[in-house]
């Protein structure tokens, strides 16, 4: 089918079936299933359109809504476009919506029925609350504590001083260890030297016997020598 004129129905067939739209130049043709009569904005099954020239040096597009999707036709300067789309059945589109809103509907009340529940609760408790107030009677005056303040200063000003003290324990603590390790340092030192002179030592006490062997030796040739010498200078004398 065509026609001119300005978003119009142009034809519609008796079965309900089939519709043509004039959309300012743009004819469309929609078959296929229930279909809701309308411009821009319509709720349709299925169909196609088929779009004609703008006239206009500038993008236009037009938009239908369907049940499972959407059409769209445009054109430059005299462009033809053909779109086409698909759709599923509007009656099951109309159960869902009618158990989607009946499911709605229940969590509504539910929620309602809960937040009368809440707020009878909240009417008990601060029906409590002032039982227990006019039980106890006004709140209690507060107290002056000022008379504290000086002994609460004292106290922490005594923290502070211990405080203080603790960390001089501590740091001298960490000189002493400091300085005990320097010392075990110095003794493992000390303890080797002395293991190297125990075994120089050890090495020498052969060399000092051989040394008094020999010191013997010599006194023995000294004293026989010395008696040599006194015979040599008897039978001179003589």
């Amino acid at each position: 089918s065509s026609a001119a004129g300005s978003g119009r129905k142009v034809s519609s067939a008796s079965s309900g079936r089939y519709a043509a739209y004039d959309l300012g130049g743009v004819v469309g043709n929609f078959s296929g299933g229930s279909l809701s009569e309308g411009l821009l904005g319509k709720q349709l099954s299925t169909g196609s359109a088929t779009g004609g020239s703008f006239g206009a040096t500038q993008r236009a597009c037009s938009t239908l809504g369907f049940n499972g999707g959407g059409i769209c036709t445009r054109g430059i300067g005299g462009g033809f476009t053909r779109v086409s789309a698909g759709c599923g059945d509007g009656i099951l589109f109309a159960n869902n919506e009618k158990a989607t809103m009946q499911n709605l509907n229940d969590r509504l009340a539910s929620y309602l029925d809960k937040v009368r529940l809440l707020e009878g609760d909240n009417a008990d408790l601060e029906c409590k609350i002032r039982e227990w107030y006019a039980k106890v009677g006004p709140a209690c005056e507060p107290r002056d504590y000022s008379c504290f303040h000086k002994e609460i200063e004292d106290l922490q000003n005594q923290i502070l001083c211990a405080a203080m003290e603790t960390n001089k324990i501590l740091l001298n603590i960490d000189n002493n260890r400091m300085t005990a390790d320097d010392f075990r340092v110095k003794y493992e030192t000390e303890c080797g030297l002395r293991q190297n002179v125990d075994a120089d030592i050890c090495n020498l006490r052969p060399v000092l016997d051989q040394l008094a062997s020999c010191k013997t030796d010599l006194q023995l040739q000294c004293e026989a020598l010395t008696e040599e010498m006194c015979c040599l200078k008897t039978n001179h004398e003589e």
